[in-house]
């Protein structure tokens, strides 16, 4: 710090103080006569010399401060990458955090509807205990299989809802297929919206029906499928009326519900619509449904075992 102080001092005094001393020689070489030529040719001397290590200084401070304030340059520009490498850490550790929120919330939220429809399933197998106690058999007016599932539909949709931070545009349905005598057939028995579809309860033979799920099922598919956009819908979706509008879908998942036999007894369909974007590939709307919606798919499951073994019927094979 002394040493850059002494410096500071001798830079004033060099370029302060020669051009003083070159003035005080000007003054005198106009004052020198012709009989002082010996004094006046000193004096000129002293003006070149003087002038000529001014120019030098005056150069070697120019490049001095050019250097300093590169080198000042340079240690904002690093102190500003370091700046910007905090604020992208920092933005990462936020989103890590507000991700990790989200998570929560969300399976906190799984884990509430897992309660809920457990509840709902102890009051049924509550009533159907007494009927088997009272009657000696279960009544299906205890037993509303496709109120479970609207139950499961419905939040299902509200967890989407949440994830894609929408309140509306997101519908779920859940088709159930099975066997009555020697046809398949397939149904939407559960449905999220107030509001439902047309092909909600209306029963189709499996073989002449042409929706995308049916063929899922005719297949026995397991694979998750997810369409991201529009073209891909249209290109797997056959619109079943003239006044049918598939351009109002914007994004697709279907995930199929397999028994233990590993055939398809469901699917479980979430329909996107009015240019709402969930995730923006097929491979990230699979991730999605793999993480979050697997879990309702599991509900299904033992719905479909309860109802299998409180009402069994000999010609129902379903898995």
């Amino acid at each position: 710090m002394k040493s850059k102080s002494l410096k500071t001092i001798w830079k004033n005094i060099i370029l302060l103080g020669i051009p003083v001393i070159i003035a005080v020689l000007s003054v005198l070489c106009s004052l020198l006569n012709e009989t002082a030529k010996e004094w006046f040719g000193i004096c000129v001397a002293g003006i070149v010399l003087f002038g000529l290590f001014y120019i030098g200084a005056v150069i070697y401070y120019a490049k001095e401060e050019k250097d300093r304030e590169s080198k000042i340059s340079e240690l904002e520009k690093e102190l500003e990458e370091l700046k910007s490498k905090y604020d992208i850490k920092s933005q990462q550790m936020e989103d890590k955090y507000q991700s990790i929120q989200v998570k929560n919330e969300i399976l906190g939220y799984i884990v509430a509807t897992y309660k809920e429809t457990i509840r709902g399933y102890s009051v049924s197998i509550n009533d159907i205990a007494n009927d088997i106690i009272n009657h000696g058999v279960a009544e299906k007016k205890d037993w509303n299989i496709a109120q479970l599932c609207d139950t499961i539909c419905k939040s299902c949709r509200e967890l989407i809802k949440k994830i894609a931070k929408v309140e509306d545009n997101i519908s779920v349905g859940y088709i159930s297929t099975y066997i009555r005598g020697n046809e398949q057939y397939v149904n939407m028995i559960a449905h999220s919206d107030t509001t439902k579809p047309n092909v909600y309860k209306s029963e189709e033979l499996l073989k002449d029906c042409s929706y995308y799920y049916a063929s899922l099922i005719k297949r026995n598919n397991p694979q998750i499928k997810a369409f991201a956009t529009k073209e891909e819908i249209l290109s797997h979706f056959r619109a079943r009326h003239d006044d049918t509008d598939l351009s109002k879908y914007s994004q697709y998942i279907a995930l199929p519900v397999m028994c233990d036999a590993n055939k398809i007894i469901g699917v479980l369909q979430i329909v996107i619509k009015n240019d709402l974007k969930v995730r923006d590939t097929d491979n990230e709307l699979i991730g999605l449904a793999e993480t979050y919606v697997t879990p309702y798919v599991s509900l299904l499951v033992l719905i479909n075992k309860l109802d299998k073994g409180l009402f069994a019927i000999p010609n129902r094979k379903e898995g």
